[in-house]
């Protein structure tokens, strides 16, 4: 049995706001890659329905989904969850120790 983000984050209107970032954020990176939805949908091997109800906020994929996502989108699946992309953070804050002991 696999779980869905949505299973895992509360899904009353105070939970919604989630489903309703990863929906955005998987739109951004997809016009990011140039693709239109059919596109990513053959990248990722799922149906263009299925990624359309993702991109509508109507629902959260699988946890095996998320992976395939963002493998095809080239993020973490932490970025695609969160927006956050922890290796680029972590680059900068690299860079500004650098900068502060030389």
């Amino acid at each position: 049995m696999s779980w869905t983000v949505a299973e895992k984050v509360d899904d009353t209107p105070a939970g919604r706001p989630f489903r309703r970032g990863f929906a955005a954020r998987l739109v951004h990176l997809r016009r990011r890659k140039g693709w239109n939805q059919q596109e990513l949908a053959d990248h990722a091997g799922v149906s263009r329905y299925r990624l359309a109800k993702w991109e509508a906020a109507r629902n959260a994929p699988p946890a095996e989904d998320l992976v395939v996502l963002s493998k095809a989108l080239e993020v973490s699946v932490d970025e695609l969850l969160t927006g956050r992309n922890l290796l680029t953070e972590l680059r900068e804050k690299l860079t500004e120790i650098l900068r502060q002991t030389s």
